[in-house]
């Protein structure tokens, strides 16, 4: 090619394969097209990156920050249209951009912080939360108009105004050198905190004498009373010294008061008419409380501070009184008492006959009583035993005999007493008597100790034949002025006695008429 030319014809004389001498001739045009081969210089900043050029990607790994490896070369190979490649190559500079964080410390009597352009203030901490840090972001363009983000992390040392409060028994040398003898408040020295801030510390310093402290307490003699480990059995004056936490003399006295355990005296006197208790206390000491121990406390037997009390207990019943000289325990002393229900009994008793004679002179009592545990008999006022049943035989020649039954509870008694009377009393009749003869013409009878009289006199039919009131009056034989027939006739006395005047009593018989 000529110098400078891009194209070139060359003519070529071809002999065709038949021999036949025919050459053919081919003009050959040809041209050529050059490889371009180029290079680009960019710059950019670090936040551009990755960078894709011509299907080329750069990215952070082709370059070197930490050693300051800024420039990265790639090529990209461009094909033209006359089918001839070119190759680029790009030198591409990043310019750094930097991020930073820092950290500050300042104190809190230094806000407001101003920090390039950025302010911090008081509303960035909560001090009362114990809020001390606080962080900001700015943005910086670097000489090359890259971006550049700093951040401040900037915490804040409390300042502090602090009174130390300090109690002594002696001068003390304080923080500023010097000694304080008495009550003192105002000295101030200011001292680093852990950040470096000033903080203030004002003094407020009291000094104190020992203190004496007077208790009165008692106890109860025969007990031990501890004070600050030191055992007392009798009452008197003790002291012991303590020491306080800034070590100053607490002195204490105590006045100790031995008691003696108080007395009680609790009377149950049983009452079987109103079947209550009727208790009495007698106490050496004024407080005084009662206590049912299986049941609430009635308010109808009276209060249960009371030294007087009517109880009617329905059930088997215990009461505890606690005698004390003050409410709280000091020197208690209790007693109890035991109360079942009062049960009235009833002496009744069963005797046969119901009056003694000749002819019946034995008589058997038995036990007819109710809500008794005991109970004793007596014959004129002899022990006979506790027998439920007693038989007797009198003397027959007394009046009567007294029988007395004694039963009891366990608190009450009652007495049943019957007396039966002996009858000496009698009626002495004849079995026959003869009107028509000189001798026992008249029926009557005999009498001893009869009071009232009334006399009847029936024949077999039942007709009355004569009747009288009067024991001087006789029977003679007759009816209505009519000799009666020779038969057997019945009798019935009505009559009362001289020893026991109000109970009528009755006697029959039958006598013989004879003609």
């Amino acid at each position: 090619l000529d110098q400078g030319s891009n194209s070139t014809t060359i003519t070529t004389i071809l002999t065709t394969a038949n021999q036949k001498s025919c050459d053919s001739i081919i003009d050959y045009s040809l041209t050529i097209y050059h490889n371009l081969t180029t290079s680009v210089d960019r710059t950019i900043c670090q936040s551009e990156l990755p960078l894709v050029w011509n299907g080329v990607t750069f990215d952070l790994t082709d370059f070197d920050f930490q050693s300051a490896t800024l420039t990265s070369t790639k090529s990209a190979t461009l094909a033209a249209h006359t089918g001839a490649d070119s190759v680029v190559t790009m030198n591409l500079h990043v310019n750094r951009t930097y991020t930073a964080d820092e950290v500050a410390s300042i104190c809190q009597d230094a806000l407001p912080y101003s920090w390039h352009g950025v302010t911090f203030d008081a509303s960035d901490f909560d001090f009362q939360a114990s809020v001390f840090n606080s962080d900001k972001t700015t943005t910086f363009l670097t000489q090359f108009g890259c971006d550049s983000t700093f951040n401040l992390s900037l915490h804040v040392g409390e300042v502090y105004s602090v009174v130390e409060h300090i109690e002594s028994c002696e001068p003390i040398m304080w923080n500023d050198g010097n000694t304080y003898t008495s009550d003192t408040y105002g000295p101030q020295i200011t001292l680093p905190t852990i950040d470096g801030c000033d903080s203030v510390v004002t003094l407020d310093f009291s000094i104190s004498a020992p203190t004496y402290t007077n208790i009165a307490d008692s106890f109860c003699l025969g007990t031990v009373y501890t004070f600050h480990d030191q055992p007392l059995t009798v009452g008197g004056i003790y002291y012991d010294t303590l020491q306080t936490t800034e070590h100053c003399d607490s002195i204490v006295a105590l006045t100790l008061t031995g008691l003696n355990t108080p007395q009680l005296t609790i009377s149950t006197n049983p009452d079987c008419e109103s079947l209550s208790y009727n208790i009495s206390v007698n106490s050496s000491v004024d407080y005084l409380r009662w206590t049912c121990e299986n049941q609430n406390w009635n308010s109808a037997w009276g209060p249960q501070n009371g030294t007087e009390l009517l109880v009617r207990p329905s059930v088997p019943t215990t009461l505890t009184l606690t005698a004390d000289y003050l409410p709280q325990e000091t020197c208690p002393t209790s007693q109890s008492i035991n109360l079942n229900p009062i049960v009235q009994p009833l002496a009744q008793m069963q005797v046969t006959p119901e009056f003694l004679t000749y002819e019946q002179p034995d008589l058997t009592a038995s036990n007819r009583s109710s809500g008794e545990l005991r109970h004793t008999w007596f014959v004129d006022g002899v022990d006979f035993g506790d027998g439920e049943q007693i038989a007797y035989t009198p003397d027959i020649f007394a009046d009567s005999v007294t029988l007395m039954l004694t039963v009891q509870s366990e608190h009450c008694f009652d007495t049943a007493t019957r007396i039966i009377h002996i009858l000496r009393n009698s009626v002495y009749a004849p079995n026959a008597f003869t009107p028509d003869e000189s001798t026992n013409r008249e029926f009557f009878l005999q009498l001893d100790g009869i009071v009232e009289y009334e006399l009847y006199i029936y024949n077999r039919q039942g007709l009355l034949v004569f009747q009288s009131n009067d024991p001087t009056k006789h029977w003679d034989g007759t009816y209505k002025g009519k000799p009666c027939p020779q038969a057997n006739y019945v009798w019935i006395l009505n009559y009362t006695i001289n020893t026991m005047p109000g109970i009528p009593q009755t006697q029959k018989g039958s006598v013989l008429l004879l003609r």
